[in-house]
C-alpha cells in the first residue's frame, strides 16, 4: 500500500505464480485463492494484469514497455522442477545460511547448534 501511495512511475512488479514452494517439493501454496491484480489496485496500482499463455504475456511485457505508470503482473505458470534445483528440506542446515552471512557481512554471525 505504501508503493502504491507514492505511485513511483516505470516500476513493475512481477509475480511468478506456481502455487506451490517449489523448493521444499512442491508443496502448494495459498496463492490460488488469492487476487493478486484486486489486491494490487486496492492498494493504489494504477495497472494491473493476470496471465497464464504465451501470447497474453508477450502482449502485456510489449504494454509494459510503454507504459509508465506502477504496475504489476502476476504471471501464472506451471509446476516444474530443475532436475539439479537444490532442496532446502534435504539439504539446508543452519550452518550453510551462517556461512553466506559472513561472506556478506563478516564474522558476526554465531551459529547455535542444539543437537
Amino acid at each position: 500500500a505504501v508503493i502504491g501511495n507514492y505511485k513511483p512511475k516505470n516500476l513493475i512488479h512481477i509475480i511468478l505464480n506456481n502455487e506451490a514452494h517449489e523448493s521444499v517439493g512442491g508443496l502448494p501454496t495459498v496463492s490460488s485463492g488469492v487476487d493478486f491484480v484486486q489486491i494490487a489496485k486496492g492498494c493504489g496500482y494504477e495497472y494491473a494484469a493476470s496471465v497464464d499463455d504465451l501470447d497474453s504475456l508477450r502482449n502485456q511485457l510489449r504494454f509494459l514497455k510503454t507504459n509508465l505508470n506502477l504496475s504489476l503482473l502476476e504471471i501464472k505458470c506451471s509446476l516444474y522442477s530443475r532436475e539439479d534445483l537444490r532442496r532446502l528440506k534435504d539439504e539446508w542446515r543452519a550452518d550453510d545460511s551462517a556461512a553466506v552471512y559472513r561472506r556478506v557481512y563478516g564474522d558476526t554471525c554465531t551459529v547455535v547448534n542444539e543437537d
